[in-house]
């Protein structure tokens, strides 16, 4: 639910933002925010990617469901 609210909250923030600069005020809202998610949130994330990446590496070489994984 709090993935909702959010989500709505920042299309109302982005709808509010002058046209022209609506994705610029986005990346700045964004970036002056990042100290909010810590550390522990960009680790779990180069994680999951990285974890991501070896299965997709992996489901390469067997044949088949690679292109489920893709």
């Amino acid at each position: 639910m709090k993935k909702l609210s959010n989500f709505k909250r920042q299309w109302r923030d982005l709808k509010k933002s002058r046209p022209g600069h609506r994705f610029q005020d986005r990346h700045q809202r964004i970036k002056n925010s990042a100290g909010q998610n810590g550390i522990g949130a960009r680790v779990v994330r180069v994680v999951i990617a990285a974890v991501s990446f070896v299965v997709g590496l992996v489901l390469t070489v067997i044949p088949g469901p690679a292109v489920v994984f893709s």
